[in-house]
């Protein structure tokens, strides 16, 4: 959790941090971080009933900074399978 009076950001694939007043804490991510990150998405977009998202890459890449558009249904459908992740086809 961010300390107050900081807002959270993360990128795309590799990195998350703090984004304070004058600086930046960055900490980086694992895949299982990112695959975490993007499960709590899935769960609030469906509890506000959208229809799709965009779903960060699951590449492992620190570097990625892509993103991939899916529908709800398209996410669930791809979870189904326990090793496949969110991979942008630009890879």
């Amino acid at each position: 959790m961010p300390p107050d009076g900081e807002a959270w950001r993360a990128s795309a694939c590799g990195q998350a941090g703090f984004a304070a007043f004058g600086g930046l804490f960055v900490q980086e991510f694992d895949e299982t971080m990112v695959r975490d990150l993007n499960d709590r998405l899935y769960r609030l977009l469906k509890d506000l009933r959208a229809a799709k998202g965009d779903f960060d890459c699951e590449c492992g890449d620190p570097a990625c900074k892509r993103s991939v558009a899916l529908t709800l249904q398209e996410y669930e459908a791809m979870r189904t399978v326990p090793d496949r992740g969110v991979v942008s086809p630009e890879h």
